[in-house]
């Protein structure tokens, strides 16, 4: 999935694949060549994680973070395995379960290649 830049007068926005909403405007030279991971809006976003289909309902296990995360293109991968550290997880049947939120919050911190904030710490 690539993101979706429009150009009007000639600045430059990514609309989120799901619902055409600006996600970011005023575009870098990356941004306008179509190398970034921003392709869903954060309540689209919000929506595919919490509703995914996972095998245990209180969050993803290893090959189900493998299938979302193939969704982003020009995805930061650091990024994204540097905010799932420090967090609370459970074990089920020999699997370590990550919790919606924070697969949300890394999933974030990939698409926006950065790193997560104080804030976003549970």
């Amino acid at each position: 999935m690539k993101p979706i830049i429009k150009f009007n007068n000639g600045d430059g926005a990514i609309l989120c694949n799901k619902c055409s909403v600006i996600i970011k405007s005023n575009l870098t030279k990356d941004e306008f060549k179509g190398k970034t991971g921003l392709v869903y809006c954060n309540n689209c976003l919000y929506k595919l994680v919490y509703e995914y289909k996972t095998k245990y309902n209180i969050g993803f296990t290893s090959t189900e973070i493998k299938e979302i995360i193939s969704e982003f293109p020009y995805f930061n991968k650091e990024e994204f395995h540097n905010a799932l550290t420090s967090i609370t997880c459970q074990m089920r049947d020999n699997q370590l379960i990550i919790y919606h939120c924070d697969v949300l919050t890394a999933i974030k911190c990939g698409m926006e290649n950065r790193k997560m904030t104080i804030l976003e710490f549970d």
